[in-house]
């Protein structure tokens, strides 16, 4: 059962990955939409990528994983 839990662990880090930079990027586009600067809507791509690409990850069951910031937000 440890190992079943350990594999499923990783999952649930990328489920919290994509739940953090998903905020980030929809702060970032709310600021975005209050100043009209076209850097910051380029900017916010960033971590809108990144929070889909870890929520598509964390679903299909790839073995995607950003360790470093996975520990940074745990």
């Amino acid at each position: 059962d440890q190992r079943q839990y350990d594999a499923l662990n990783v999952h649930d880090d990328q489920f919290d990955l994509a739940d953090a930079l998903s905020s980030l990027a929809i702060a970032m586009l709310a600021l975005c939409s209050l100043t009209h600067k076209r850097w910051l809507f380029a900017l916010a791509l960033l971590p809108t990528t990144g929070g889909v690409l870890m929520g598509m990850s964390g679903l299909a069951g790839w073995s995607l994983h950003c360790a470093w910031l996975a520990g940074l937000l745990s």
